[in-house]
């Protein structure tokens, strides 16, 4: 069974919200300020589902941007506009996606505009979550790619699981 899931996370900084509110083809956005089994930061978790993904391109992309400590390289509009939109605001935000296959992880992949640009992604391969640093070495991190991630929005995981990556959720509940 396969699964898979794009998302930007951020904090709903009224400013955040008009930027996202202002994209004609936004899919989906969601103020998310409770969540069973998870502490959010004070002021909530913003979600969005961007329509824009790495999905359906060409494969050799995926690698290169992941391998790549600057956002200019990477061709991508929406990693251009989510730095623009950091740059304008200084609030920390997160680019998730990840896709599975009968459990495994086949794909993790998270850039952070947060001060810096942070890369963590799942390296199949090894079969450990890494973190590209500066001078484009790479190091094991101790957490999930998510958890990582979410670390510069103030959250802290526990585990693996996060509500918001199961079916139980529901933004209207």
């Amino acid at each position: 069974m396969s699964w898979d899931i794009t998302r930007v996370y951020t904090l709903p900084h009224p400013a955040v919200i008009e930027f996202f509110k202002a994209i004609p083809d936004q899919v989906d956005m969601d103020v998310v300020n409770t969540l069973e089994k998870h502490t959010l930061p004070e002021e909530g978790l913003l979600s969005i589902t961007p329509s824009h993904d790495y999905f359906g391109r060409d494969p050799d992309e995926i690698p290169r941007i992941a391998h790549s400590k600057y956002y200019h390289v990477m061709k991508e509009e929406l990693f251009t506009l989510l730095k623009q939109l950091h740059d304008q605001t200084h609030v920390p935000i997160m680019y998730y996606q990840c896709a599975t296959w009968g459990g495994l992880t086949d794909d993790e992949f998270s850039v952070v505009f947060d001060g810096d640009l942070f890369v963590y992604w799942w390296d199949s391969d090894t079969q450990k979550p890494l973190q590209l640093l500066d001078d484009n070495r790479t190091i094991e991190i101790p957490t999930s790619v998510l958890q990582k991630g979410l670390e510069h929005l103030g959250m802290s995981l526990p585990t693996y699981y996060f509500a918001l990556h199961t079916r139980d959720y529901s933004k209207w509940s």
